[in-house]
């Protein structure tokens, strides 16, 4: 089987929670919304914040499922 990731991290709102990445800027409390990513240079690419506007990833943990 091959392993999938996800990328995961604090709520700014509530630190309590966990919110997972599901797509198009949208972070959701809801594990099984979040988005899955075939390998782990595909999550990284995700994350990469080269010009300083991806931002919303700054605290994140890429997780191998």
């Amino acid at each position: 089987k091959t392993m999938a990731y996800h990328i995961k991290k604090t709520s700014a709102l509530d630190s309590s929670k966990t919110v997972y990445f599901t797509g198009d800027a949208v972070w959701k409390d809801d594990i099984t919304q979040r988005k899955l990513y075939s390998s782990e240079s595909d999550a990284n690419a995700q994350i990469a914040n080269p010009d300083g506007k991806n931002g919303g990833f700054t605290g994140c943990t890429i997780v191998s499922e």
